[in-house]
């Protein structure tokens, strides 16, 4: 349907078609050094992405995320199998047809990061109400918060490169 409401499908059909059989192609057949073989070494990379780069340029940083993300999903699951299912069906199946793919282009997955950082947040504060003192709920609290700040910090300077992407040598070395 959504062809149908695209504005090119009337004002060029002729252009519309030819790019996207063009793209097709290109996610069918990969796309130079963003090739990868479809099915489960596509998945297996996407996952690996996940787990150690989405959360954070720091792994050691990514990787503590992505365990939260797990706990995530077993808290949402031992909450309510059905809502967990409502929340996960969309993210799961998007990344199973992404993998179908033999182009490996890491901005096609952006569309689930929200809910992986979503089911991070749940992890966190799951893994915080089972703490059994205030103390270390408190301790917890704030190596989280400074986990995001760092975080926060690296994102603040890589958005501040940005601005010389134009300018080659400064972005080289920013």
């Amino acid at each position: 349907f959504r062809s149908v409401t695209t504005p090119g499908t009337i004002l060029q059909p002729f252009a519309f078609y030819s790019s996207v059989s063009y793209q097709r192609h290109v996610y069918a057949t990969g796309w130079f050094g963003y090739s990868v073989r479809p099915g489960l070494r596509h998945l297996s990379r996407m996952l690996i992405y996940f787990g150690t780069q989405l959360g954070s340029t720091y792994r050691p940083v990514a990787i503590l995320l992505s365990a939260f993300c797990l706990v995530g999903i077993w808290a949402l699951i031992k909450e309510s199998w059905r809502g967990a299912l409502l929340v996960l069906l969309f993210p799961v199946v998007y990344l199973l047809y992404f993998s179908t793919q033999a182009a490996m282009i890491v901005r096609n997955y952006l569309v689930v990061a929200p809910f992986l950082f979503i089911l991070m947040a749940r992890g966190v504060v799951w893994t915080s109400s089972k703490l059994p003192w205030p103390k270390a709920r408190v301790g917890f609290a704030a190596a989280i918060v400074l986990i995001i700040a760092v975080n926060a910090i690296d994102q603040t300077k890589a958005a501040a490169t940005v601005r010389h992407r134009r300018n080659v040598p400064v972005f080289m070395h920013a």
